[in-house]
């Protein structure tokens, strides 16, 4: 029992493919063009991984913002990038004790004190509010001051440090 249109079963199968070789040497024209052109771009080995993603991840509100104001300069969109600005140098100030105390050098161990942790993170959105993508660079340090801290006293002035 067969249904429908039946009369393409006598047709050669060649004529619903494509040509598999006008379609690679089309490829290989492509491919071989963007060779050459990225052989003429020389990018430095020390800077090869930076050009993998033009954008860091935790900038990726800033860029979307400010792509919006040079579109569309609303008084709104201004004032989201403003306060995104702001935002990020309250962030930055907050951690700047700890930045300078503990350098990005420096080996960050992995968190096993998760109550200090969580108390460190409890305490900084009571005073700074939810964590942002861009704040959330900053947990590294929050880590090594509860793994490296002295007893509760040393959690205490650390806690103390973020109000």
């Amino acid at each position: 029992m067969e249904f429908g249109e039946t009369d393409f079963k006598n047709l050669v199968i060649g004529d619903f493919e494509g040509d598999l070789d006008k379609t690679s040497s089309l490829f290989n024209r492509l491919m071989g063009k963007a060779v050459l052109v990225s052989d003429k771009l020389e990018v430095p080995q020390k800077d090869a991984k930076r050009h993998i993603s033009a954008i860091n991840s935790r900038d990726a509100e800033l860029h979307h913002l400010y792509a919006k104001t040079m579109t569309n300069p609303t008084h709104k969109s201004h004032i989201d990038l403003s306060s995104e600005i702001n935002d990020r140098m309250r962030a930055d100030h907050v951690f700047e004790d700890f930045a300078g105390v503990l350098s990005d050098d420096q080996k960050f161990p992995l968190p096993k004190d998760f109550d200090c942790l969580k108390n460190m993170m409890k305490v900084y959105e009571e005073e700074c509010g939810k964590f942002s993508d861009y704040a959330l660079k900053y947990i590294k340090y929050l880590v090594k001051e509860c793994e490296t801290a002295s007893g509760p006293n040393a959690i205490e002035g650390s806690t103390h440090r973020l109000r």
